[in-house]
């Protein structure tokens, strides 16, 4: 039947958990939610669920979490070369990347601060800072987002599979790359 050849899709590409039925909403959802109360599995397996649920292939959301955990290790309370958390109450510093993404210049942090206040949730709060990133990505990079939506599995950046393809055009690496679809 249908569903066991799913599961066995799903547990022979190392994918632990999956549930087409599931709330594609993040999993941390409390305001006072932090890095000290889920696991990176937990973060990475949320940022999946997001981005999939706005729409992008599994390949591009693979694509975009590999930077995610390579800037900030899936913490929204990581602070840029810095061993301690941010806190609730943080205020990043301009030059100092901060949280999922990493925001480093004012020019992005404010609108980051601004838009926790508006949300009346902590600077760290997971659900906000992907809510930010996808504000960002549908207003400020739309284009990076427009590429982002045509990766699938089968998509390439020369020999960079799907997911590297992702990273690629996630990091901004994406001026002249012609992707083969």
């Amino acid at each position: 039947n249908s569903v066991s050849a799913t599961n066995s899709f799903y547990s022979g590409n190392d994918i632990l958990f999956y549930d087409e039925n599931a709330n594609t909403a993040p999993c941390v959802s409390n305001s006072s939610s932090n890095s000290s109360t889920t696991t990176p599995d937990d973060r990475l397996e949320t940022l999946l669920k997001y981005l999939t649920g706005k729409g992008l292939s599994l390949a591009a959301a693979a694509g975009i979490a590999g930077n995610i955990k390579n800037e900030s290790g899936y913490n929204p309370a990581k602070i840029q070369n810095s061993t301690i958390l941010a806190t609730s109450d943080y205020t990043p510093v301009n030059g100092i990347g901060f949280g999922l993404a990493q925001w480093t210049f004012s020019d992005r942090q404010k609108p980051l601060i601004n838009f926790a206040k508006q949300q009346n949730v902590s600077i760290i709060d997971i659900n906000m800072q992907l809510d930010y990133m996808w504000q960002e990505l549908t207003t400020s990079y739309v284009g990076t987002l427009n590429k982002l939506n045509s990766i699938s599995s089968s998509t390439t950046i020369g020999s960079a599979s799907a997911p590297m393809a992702a990273a690629i055009i996630f990091h901004g690496k994406n001026e002249s790359i012609r992707l083969t679809i």
